[in-house]
């Protein structure tokens, strides 16, 4: 009954009288204690199912009565949450925290992003990091208002060659299924000496929607592997960015205001969270 009235007005406390106003004498509350526990432990593990399915009960026997350990069942929720802070990457709450990892990359080389760049998606690192760009192109696989290319970087189809001074692609590797055909009809967009920027997923969320997949994750072994197929291993260089409480944290959908400055410049290879790739062409 009082689980019922929950659901429908707010309760800050519960009389103890009125807690145990159902306790007679001659019924299967005081006679059949085994049953009532049964029947008490069915109603509370419904009720939680209803509100989500966030809670997990932790019952124990005080006298011949099941009680919910409610400190325990706290305990349980806060070293083992079911549901994120965001699903969202933390954009709900402010910058997601690999934004962090790839903003400090972009502006580490920002004296490579010049001449003509090509962007994905839209141009705001080459308008937030470019130092002499004399053209901007943005690359999308369908029409938009900001796309000044309609290509695919899979099929190398509308992909001009030899045409970049500095391409950079950010958190769309793991989203294109055909990873080396992309790399390879990317590299090939390049003129000779241009740089292309690349940052992709280690650890993360989900991000597949209507518009694309999400089909990988990478770590610096496997990247390393990859471009090797491709080019020589002189000609890139590849880092990690991450530790076990940034990945936590990242999972979690925390933003980046969240997390102090010292534990995100903390780096355990064992965590890569982001990776960054400097191909010189």
């Amino acid at each position: 009954m009082f689980l019922r009235l929950i659901e429908q007005y707010k309760f800050l406390w519960f009389d103890h009288v009125l807690y145990y106003y159902r306790l007679h004498s001659n019924n299967n509350s005081t006679r059949d204690f085994p049953l009532i526990n049964k029947v008490y432990e069915w109603i509370i593990k419904d009720a939680l199912r209803r509100w989500g399915d966030e809670y997990i009960p932790v019952f124990e026997q005080r006298s011949s009565w099941w009680n919910p350990a409610l400190k325990e069942r706290r305990e349980h929720m806060r070293k083992f949450p079911i549901r994120p802070v965001s699903s969202h990457f933390g954009y709900d709450r402010g910058k997601p925290i690999d934004r962090y990892y790839i903003e400090k990359f972009l502006d580490r080389n920002k004296g490579e992003i010049k001449g003509r760049v090509l962007e994905i998606g839209d141009n705001n690192y080459t308008r937030m990091f470019g130092t002499d760009v004399t053209m901007s192109d943005v690359l999308n696989p369908i029409p938009s208002k900001e796309s000044t290319i309609v290509g695919n970087l899979a099929t190398g189809e509308n992909i001009p060659i030899s045409a970049f001074d500095c391409i950079i692609l950010t958190q769309v590797l793991h989203v294109i299924y055909d990873v080396k055909s992309s790399l390879y009809h990317t590299i090939e967009a390049l003129k000779p000496g241009a740089v292309l920027l690349l940052t992709t997923t280690g650890l993360s969320q989900n991000c597949r929607c209507e518009s694309y997949g999400d089909y990988w994750r990478f770590t610096d072994m496997s990247l390393n592997y990859l471009l090797s197929e491709i080019l020589d291993p002189s000609t890139f260089e590849i880092e990690s960015f991450g530790n076990v409480a940034v990945a936590k944290a990242f999972l979690d959908g925390l933003a980046l205001h969240e997390i102090p400055e010292h534990v995100l410049d903390y780096n355990d290879p064992n965590y890569q969270v982001l990776l960054t790739v400097k191909i010189k062409k």
